[in-house]
């Protein structure tokens, strides 16, 4: 009777439901910490000769490895990566191995940080922009990249954006720019990669992206998004 009287207050108050939470949450990162490191095996041979630098504001493996197989199967001739960093001398690695020259296009508002990694990507083309309020693409008076109207970024089509910047603390929705610049951008083929979906404002603004843009499918792999019409050819990490 007392067993049964502790299932039915367990019930009533939601414990089992919380139980099973803990243990689903215990088991998803688990899954994702073993991925990572699957990942990290998988990219060894294309890690920087020197020191790994890696933080939390880092792309996962897992995502570096996505974006690594798109690029093997899809071979995308204009890469635009918003956020240099370790992912940058990965995939410039890989480019360099499969032996194909990709236009590869990486931008960041840190110019000391990208002329560290200038000296270990030489198929990588590093432009530095301030990031303003007077930016054309930030919204509703935030802050963005800063583009020169005489940028030839402006006049570029993108087949792979890979987004991880600029940092979230410069203002709210730091990052809704790429939308209003990939507009005239990307087509129905091309392929965007937009990180820390799991918060509210990348969330946001990958349904912005959906809804602006000619790529109108989406699919969420733990952090990030890969937003995408090609569907055809599974790249995701196993």
């Amino acid at each position: 009777m007392i067993h049964w009287l502790t299932r039915l207050r367990d019930k009533i108050f939601g414990v089992e439901k919380l139980e099973y939470r803990i243990v689903k949450s215990t088991r998803e990162y688990s899954d994702f910490k073993f991925k990572e490191l699957k990942a990290m095996e998988i990219l060894k041979p294309y890690f920087p000769s020197s020191f790994v630098f890696e933080t939390g504001y880092t792309l996962s493996f897992q995502e570096i490895q996505h974006i690594a197989n798109d690029i093997v199967i899809h071979r995308p001739a204009t890469i635009l990566e918003v956020g240099s960093g370790l992912s940058t001398i990965i995939l410039s690695n890989l480019i360099s191995e499969l032996g194909y020259n990709p236009e590869f296009i990486s931008i960041d508002q840190d110019s000391s940080w990208q002329k560290h990694l200038e000296e270990q990507c030489e198929n990588v083309d590093f432009y530095n922009f301030e990031i303003g309020s007077n930016s054309e693409f930030a919204k509703d008076g935030g802050k963005w990249f800063e583009l020169p109207k005489s940028s030839l970024l402006r006049e570029k089509k993108y087949d792979l954006v890979i987004i991880d910047g600029p940092k979230g603390y410069e203002s709210q929705f730091a990052r809704f720019g790429i939308v209003y610049f990939l507009k005239e951008r990307v087509n129905e083929t091309s392929i965007v990669f937009l990180d820390d979906t799991d918060r509210e404002d990348e969330n946001y603004i990958l349904e912005q992206m959906k809804e602006l843009l000619p790529l109108k499918s989406s699919q969420f792999f733990n952090k990030y998004s890969r937003l995408s019409n090609k569907q055809a050819i599974v790249t995701s990490p196993s």
